[in-house]
C-alpha cells in the first residue's frame, strides 16, 4: 500500500491533491477520518526530498529574471551551493509552492531578488503543515466523545421525588408572586 501511494504521488504529480486532502482532514468529524495508516503513508509520500539537480534547475528558473551577466562563474557556483544547502531535504512540491508564492501577487516583495532563506522558510512552512496533520488528527481522535449511554430508567420512587421537588419550587414562585 505504502509504495503505491508514493508512486501515485510522484509519478502522476498528485502532490498538490495529496496536500489539499491532508490539510482538509482536521476539519472532519472524528467518525469521518480515514485510517491513520493512510494518513501517515500519504505524509511519507510527500516527504521525499527533491534531488539536487532538480533543486538547482528550480532555483535557476526562479533567479533567471535577476540574471547579471557580469557575475563571474565561480560566484554563481558558490551561490548555487548555498541554495542547494538551504533547500536540501525539502520535497520538491514544497519548494515549488514557495517559488510560486514568491513570484505571485500575494508576495509584496516579489519584485526583489529572493534569498535562499526566503524560499527555504516558505517551503518549510508548507512542508511543516503537512507533517503536522497526523498529530492533529490523532488529537481529534482522542477527543472523540464515547458513544452515549442509553438514558437511565427512572424508578417510580425517583419520579415521585422529582415531582415533589418541582411542586416545592412552584409553590415558592406562587408565594413570591403574592
Amino acid at each position: 500500500m505504502k509504495s503505491s501511494i508514493i508512486t501515485a504521488i510522484q509519478d502522476e504529480g498528485r502532490a498538490q491533491q495529496a496536500e489539499e486532502w491532508l490539510l482538509r482532514l482536521p476539519q472532519l468529524l472524528p467518525a469521518d477520518l480515514p485510517d491513520q495508516g493512510k494518513i501517515e503513508d500519504t505524509v511519507s509520500a510527500l516527504s521525499h526530498p527533491a534531488g539536487s539537480g532538480w533543486i538547482l534547475a528550480r532555483v535557476a528558473s526562479l533567479l533567471l529574471p535577476y540574471y547579471e551577466k557580469d557575475t563571474p562563474q565561480v560566484i554563481r557556483e558558490m551561490e548555487a551551493e548555498d541554495w542547494l544547502e538551504s533547500l536540501s531535504g525539502i520535497p520538491g512540491w514544497a519548494i515549488d509552492r514557495a517559488v510560486r508564492w514568491w513570484k505571485g501577487p500575494d508576495n509584496p516583495d516579489r519584485r526583489r531578488r529572493p534569498l535562499e532563506g526566503d524560499i527555504s522558510s516558505r517551503a518549510k512552512m508548507h512542508f511543516g503543515n503537512v507533517r503536522a496533520v497526523p498529530a492533529i488528527v490523532g488529537k481529534i481522535r482522542v477527543t472523540q466523545k464515547p458513544t452515549q449511554e442509553p438514558p437511565k430508567t427512572v424508578t417510580p420512587e425517583e419520579m415521585a421525588e422529582r415531582k415533589r421537588k418541582a411542586e416545592e419550587i412552584m409553590a415558592g414562585f406562587r408565594r413570591k408572586a403574592d
